[in-house]
């Protein structure tokens, strides 16, 4: 035990002094110029903040909360009041928005920008690697967060999209590292960040999605508590009340209820097993599509390395390459060269035809995924995070299959894969830290050198699919 101990304060030790290091501060650096750069090409003509949220504060407005001479908070109340009983049960998070869409726009530029730095905080605390040296961890967490398609936080304009996922993300990613620290009994959680927490908590768990994938976390580190003998985290009972009360709320929340019985016209009259199969379509869609490509090949791409390098089973190993090959021939074989050759192909429906509108092509892709999920399971077992990390799948799983209940599966686009994109993240970090030591290749200059090269080429592809929004600073 004591030595344990000692062992934990060696560590300890060694990551304070990684932290410290220059590649830390010229990756945070170069991050801040980045995000200020990318903010500069974002159009905010556009979206529901034009629409409906930046007119909830203007007195006399069409939608009828804010009367002249009224007081603003009444009018605050009666817009919360309206969503709640006729839309969403996000009311916490609208009520940010609102104060947002209401402020000057350099606001939103300088708090998302915060939320996004909160959200690379949280990764490179999450990824504390033992062997790999500063440089190349921060060249790979580079490459990895420039692999999110920044250019779906658009869909419904950027002030909306970005304050209901990527600052969910953001005060969500900062909750869980707070849950992993406390239940790592490594770290005294000092009372200011334990209230950071609650507030953070507060925020993103009246996202739907969060609160779900957030319960199955908690619950993770419960059981992870009591299998190992160890005294449950009282510090973590507050966090389960308020998902508790939020998902209780979120349920009974009648707007909710209309949204989804009412629908939108596409998704009315559809019957529970339609919805299902619907929900689970959104999920092999996310995961297979454009948007999430990039994470998953690098993923699929560690996991075929850890298995040769590893000398792991041969089912694995064929498995990997397998899925490796079907997720890049799903992309490619949709370019406008190879479309037509791959329509002659016997089974070329498997790779082109749309999830929703072929059984087998989802019945195939549902396969994939599912040896995706048992690789994963397999490298992964035996670690002392492996309970949450699976409670972070079936929560992110959840998050895109319970979309099949909702209007949402039609019309809120790739946005809501979100959560089951830094998932992959989050899971090819962690197979990184457990595998690092046969990861020989880190050390390669050529390797560092293409990575550095794939890093400048993701900011490339950025600036190019973000320009098109024109400029608006």
């Amino acid at each position: 035990m004591e030595r344990k101990k000692e062992q934990t304060l060696e560590m300890g030790k060694y990551i304070q002094e990684k932290r410290k290091s220059p590649e830390r501060i010229l990756f945070y650096f170069l991050a801040v110029l980045l995000l200020i750069a990318f903010h500069c090409t974002y159009d905010l003509s556009f979206g529901d903040v034009e629409i409906m949220f930046g007119k909830a504060l203007i007195p006399g407005n069409e939608l009828g909360n804010y009367e002249p001479g009224q007081n603003i908070l009444q009018a605050i109340w009666n817009y919360s009041v309206w969503r709640y009983q006729g839309w969403t049960s996000r009311n916490i998070i609208e009520l940010v928005l609102i104060i947002i869409a209401g402020c000057p726009r350099w606001v939103w530029h300088v708090t998302d920008i915060l939320s996004v730095l909160l959200i690379i905080y949280c990764i490179d605390e999450m990824a504390e690697f033992e062997y790999t040296k500063p440089g190349m961890k921060y060249l790979l967490l580079s490459l990895l967060l420039l692999c999110y398609p920044l250019v779906v936080m658009r869909s419904a304009g950027w002030v909306a999209t970005t304050l209901n996922y990527t600052w969910v993300l953001a005060a969500g990613l900062y909750l869980t590292l707070v849950v992993l620290r406390i239940d790592k009994g490594e770290k005294k959680v000092s009372k200011r960040t334990y209230f950071l927490a609650i507030i953070s908590s507060l925020f993103a768990l009246n996202q739907e999605q969060f609160c779900a994938l957030f319960l199955g976390i908690l619950l993770a580190a419960f059981i992870r508590e009591y299998y190992n003998g160890q005294k449950l985290s009282k510090e973590l009972f507050p966090f389960l009340f308020i998902d508790l009360t939020e998902l209780a709320y979120i349920f009974t929340c009648p707007g909710n209820h209309v949204r989804n019985s009412v629908g939108t016209g596409a998704d009315a009259g559809l019957s529970m097993w339609t919805r299902l199969y619907e929900g689970i379509c959104g999920l092999l869609k996310g995961m297979f599509g454009a948007g999430g490509f990039l994470l998953l090949f690098f993923l699929l791409a560690f996991i075929c390395y850890a298995a040769v390098i590893g000398k792991r089973s041969r089912f694995l190993q064929v498995g990997a390459f397998l899925s490796l090959g079907y997720l890049v021939l799903r992309v490619v074989s949709r370019a406008p060269v190879l479309k037509g050759m791959v329509q002659k192909l016997p089974l070329g429906f498997l790779l082109q035809a749309d999830f929703r509108e072929n059984y087998l092509t989802a019945i195939f892709g549902g396969a994939i995924l599912t040896i995706i999920l048992w690789m994963c399971l397999s490298l992964s077992y035996g670690q002392e995070r492996f309970f949450l990390l699976w409670a972070a799948w079936a929560g992110a799983i959840a998050t895109k299959v319970v979309l099949g209940f909702t209007t949402s599966i039609f019309e809120s686009g790739e946005r809501t894969s979100v959560f089951v994109w830094f998932t992959c993240l989050i899971t090819l970090l962690f197979l990184v830290k457990k595998e690092e030591k046969n990861c020989s290749v880190f050390a390669k200059k050529w390797f560092q050198i293409c990575l550095g090269i794939s890093v400048m080429m993701l900011v490339g592809y950025q600036f190019l699919t973000l320009c098109k929004e024109g400029y608006s600073f």
